[in-house]
């Protein structure tokens, strides 16, 4: 269940160091710790509605499935090659999970079909 915050699709917009509308373009599931697996998406920029960045970016979400091992994380979207629509997302944090290189979603939310007025 969301955080009462992230219900509001304005506050999400709002927390989001970049907004992007996009279509994922090819999705990889990767171990990089035994037992922790992790997706990682990569999303064709049609354009920015905030913010800035290359035409390509790449999100990074728990869970998935490799070698016939699955790992679900509550909360967290899925993505398939195809889907388009607008992303909140946060900045690289520099931190042990992203390594300064992956985009998270703001409040775990997945695509938007469109964004508050």
């Amino acid at each position: 269940m969301l955080a009462p915050e992230c219900r509001d699709i304005g506050i999400v917009a709002e927390n989001a160091d970049v907004i992007i509308e996009g279509e994922v373009i090819k999705t990889k599931v990767s171990e990089a710790k035994k037992g922790q697996i992790s997706t990682l998406v990569d999303v064709k920029v049609f354009r920015y509605v905030k913010g800035e960045g290359k035409g390509v970016v790449t999100l990074k979400v728990p869970g998935g499935c490799l070698d016939g091992m699955c790992m679900e994380a509550s909360g967290t979207p899925r993505f398939q090659v195809g889907q388009k629509g607008f992303l909140c997302l946060k900045n690289p944090q520099n931190n042990e999970y992203d390594l300064n290189r992956f985009f998270s979603p703001v409040c775990g939310r997945g695509m938007l079909e469109k964004l508050p007025e």
